[in-house]
C-alpha cells in the first residue's frame, strides 16, 4: 500500500526487472555517485543500519565498506548537519513529504566535511522498510562555482577601472553599466540600469541603434558607429560605440564600448 505523501513507485516490465538493479548499481559506480541502501527498524525508533554500501560513497568518505556498514548511519553525517538529517529521516519514515532532495555535510576521512547532494526514496518490501541514498560530491560543483565568481569579480574590477563607458544590454535595455557610462552619459548608474539606451538618442539615431542591434543578432559583424546622446543637463555628447554580441546572465546580450569623442 502507498504510504500517504509518498511518490508512487516506478513500474519496472518483468521482463526487465531483474536487469535495472545490476544497471544502476553499475551505471552509479561508472559515474561516481555513491549509493547506500538503508534497512530501518520503525519499532526500535525508528533505527536505520546499513545493508549495502557502493565503492564510490567508501571512496569519497575516505572508509572501507565494511567500515562504513559497522556504523550508525548517522555517524557518516556532519555534526552540524547531523540533527536536520534526522528530522528529514524521521518525516520521510512517518509519511510526510519533506524534498527528496537535499544537501549536507559528511564526515571526511580527515574529520572534516565533504558536501553532498542526497537523493532518498523509501522502498517497502514486505513488512520491511529501506531507504535507498544517492549520493552525489558536490566539491568539483563547488570549487567550479568558486572559480566563475572568481572570474566575475576580476572582470567586473577590470570594468570598473576601464576608462571607457562599458554597457551591457538585452534588447536595448541596460542590464550592466560602469561607471564611466554612467558618467558618459550624466546619470547616476542605478538610475542607467533598467532604462533604454534609446531614451538617450534622437529619434533618428535611437533608429539607428536598433538596425544595428538586429544585425548583430542576425551574426553580422559591424564596425564602430558614433553616436549623438542627450544628456539630463542639457549638454550633447557624442560618443563612438562599438558592439559585440555577448552571453550575459544565462542569454544573448549585446556588450558596448563607448568612448567620449565630443572634444
Amino acid at each position: 500500500m502507498l504510504r500517504s505523501g509518498m511518490m508512487p513507485p516506478v513500474t519496472v516490465p518483468e521482463s526487465v526487472s531483474g536487469l535495472v538493479a545490476p544497471a544502476v548499481l553499475e551505471a552509479a559506480r561508472a559515474v561516481g555517485i555513491g549509493v547506500a541502501i538503508v534497512e530501518i527498524d520503525v519499532a526500535a525508533g525508528p533505527t536505520p543500519r546499513f545493508v549495502y554500501v557502493n565503492e564510490a560513497l567508501a571512496a569519497m568518505v575516505g572508509r572501507s565498506i565494511e567500515a562504513i556498514s559497522a556504523g550508525p548511519p548517522f555517524d557518516l553525517v556532519a555534526p552540524e548537519d547531523r540533527e536536520r538529517v534526522r528530522r528529514v529521516f524521521i518525516a520521510r519514515i512517518r509519511g510526510e513529504a519533506p524534498a527528496p532532495r537535499h544537501e549536507c555535510g559528511l564526515v571526511g576521512p580527515d574529520g572534516g566535511s565533504i558536501p553532498v547532494e542526497l537523493g532518498v526514496h523509501v522502498s517497502y518490501v514486505g513488512s520491511r522498510v529501506f531507504e535507498v541514498l544517492l549520493v552525489r560530491d558536490l566539491r568539483d560543483r563547488w570549487a567550479a562555482e568558486a572559480r566563475v565568481q572568481a572570474s566575475e569579480r576580476r572582470f567586473r574590477e577590470l570594468v570598473e577601472a576601464a576608462p571607457d563607458g562599458i554597457v551591457i544590454s538585452r534588447r536595448g535595455i541596460v542590464v550592466y553599466a560602469n561607471r564611466a557610462s554612467a558618467s558618459l552619459l550624466g546619470v547616476e548608474r542605478e538610475a542607467l540600469v533598467g532604462r533604454s539606451l534609446a531614451e538617450f538618442l534622437a529619434p533618428e539615431e535611437a533608429e539607428r541603434m536598433r538596425a544595428r542591434m538586429g544585425a548583430l543578432a542576425r551574426g553580422e559583424t559591424l564596425g564602430a558607429s558614433e553616436y549623438r546622446a542627450q544628456r539630463p543637463d542639457g549638454r550633447t555628447v557624442v560618443a563612438e560605440i562599438a558592439e559585440v554580441p555577448v552571453d550575459f546572465a544565462g542569454g544573448p546580450a549585446v556588450l558596448a564600448f563607448a568612448r567620449d569623442v565630443t572634444e
